[in-house]
């Protein structure tokens, strides 16, 4: 059993008062915070997908019926150094932004 008077005065001490009892676990929950990314997320995760969308089209050699996805395929060769954001760049982004938005939606 857990005792309020065997812990420290202080942030300790109010943390085993309150789970004393279910009643006193009463906890704040930062919706704002937690809400606050979501926009701007959202924001980017569409932009990415607009930028793999157009990377798709972009990779159509004509006659072809489906996109060509190497990087040694010519429409990658130079483009980072010129700051185009390429298929490797926009799928780097693609597999961890999400993630984050998972986290920011998940705290309900």
């Amino acid at each position: 059993m857990l005792s309020v008077g065997n812990h420290p005065s202080g942030f300790s001490r109010l943390a085993a008062f309150q789970v004393t009892e279910p009643k006193f676990s009463i906890y704040r929950g930062f919706a704002y915070l937690h809400s606050r990314p979501l926009p701007e997320l959202q924001d980017e995760l569409t932009e990415l997908e607009t930028d793999l969308d157009n990377h798709d089209w972009d990779d159509l050699d004509e006659g072809q019926d489906r996109p060509k996805y190497r990087s040694n395929h010519p429409a990658y060769v130079g483009m980072a150094e010129v700051g185009v954001r390429t298929r490797a760049t926009v799928m780097m982004d693609i597999m961890t932004r999400p993630l984050e938005y998972g986290k920011c939606t998940s705290w309900q």
